[in-house]
């Protein structure tokens, strides 16, 4: 790999963080399903995920160019380092490998895992697009990241069913109990103020009640799925519940005066609902062994 992507890599695709964020989010879906050990699985549903930041993280980039200009000239389209037309590339390389890595997951019968796959991969590529309909959603910026950010339910599940066809319902609310956490995250790191104009942030558009409203909403979400995760068990259940509220108490008091607080807060919370049902289910596996 040539220098500027190793840069890039190193300024916006950072490996250690998005190797917690996918490992965890891979296994969290796989334990879901079974607690049998699958190698296979452990390693490939990661490197899936990974694929599919990384994906994401630059169609990002190609899509606020404009917008980096100004309000983000040191990242590294705007600044030269790594040509729009290069990156175009790049993404229609990675989509186009996707596709032919679902229809291989077809082939060798995990066909949950193929269609779940191929259906994030549209659905990636959509959202790449806009959904054909970018100036309209421009306007709704909470509508925009809601059709951005439920794509993590087919991708979750994707990575999952690597284990197998069975029953989808356990991943299922592995998916929601995450969209909630980083959705409420997404809402989280752009409560500031003081933010470019340009960037359309929750708190620019909604104002300070509107977008902590649209944070009690998210973090629902986040408490709907652990409760359906766990069967209603309180017992179960009351870490994350008392992370998220205690997220969105930080960010009521932080989130104007001091937004990195705030986004470190939801990072927190963030990494407790996609780890700690790991944890656990590798730790119950390992009594069981025992």
């Amino acid at each position: 790999m040539r220098l500027p992507w190793l840069i890039y890599i190193k300024e916006r695709f950072p490996l250690p963080v998005y190797l917690l964020l996918t490992v965890g989010m891979a296994w969290q879906g796989q334990l879901a399903l079974s607690t049998d050990f699958n190698l296979a699985a452990r390693i490939l549903g990661p490197v899936m995920l990974l694929v599919f930041f990384f994906c994401l993280r630059l169609m990002d980039e190609v899509k606020d160019y404009k917008k980096d200009l100004t309000a983000h000239p040191e990242r590294p389209l705007p600044r030269g380092l790594i040509q729009v037309a290069t990156a175009k590339k790049v993404i229609g390389f990675t989509l186009a490998l996707q596709i032919f890595f679902g229809i291989g997951l077809l082939a060798a019968d995990l066909s949950y895992a193929g269609y779940f796959w191929i259906m994030t991969t549209v659905w990636l590529y959509l959202m790449y697009v806009e959904f054909y309909c970018g100036a309209w959603l421009e306007q709704r910026p909470f509508f925009y990241a809601t059709t951005h950010q439920l794509i993590l339910l087919p991708l979750i599940l994707s990575a999952a069913h690597l284990m197998g066809d069975v029953n989808s319902r356990p991943a299922i609310w592995s998916g929601v109990m995450i969209l909630g956490a980083f959705f409420t995250y997404e809402i989280a790191r752009k409560l500031d103020p003081k933010a470019h104009e340009l960037l359309r942030t929750y708190r620019l558009v909604y104002g300070r009640r509107g977008a902590l409203a649209l944070m009690v909403f998210t973090s629902a979400v986040a408490m709907a799925g652990v409760l359906l995760k766990t069967g209603g068990s309180l017992s179960s259940s009351w870490p994350y519940i008392l992370v998220v509220i205690g997220t969105w108490i930080g960010c009521a008091l932080w989130g104007e005066e001091k937004p990195k607080a705030a986004e470190g807060l939801a990072s927190v919370s963030l990494l407790v609902h996609i780890w700690g049902p790991v944890i656990t289910a590798l730790v119950s596996s390992g009594k069981g062994a025992a």
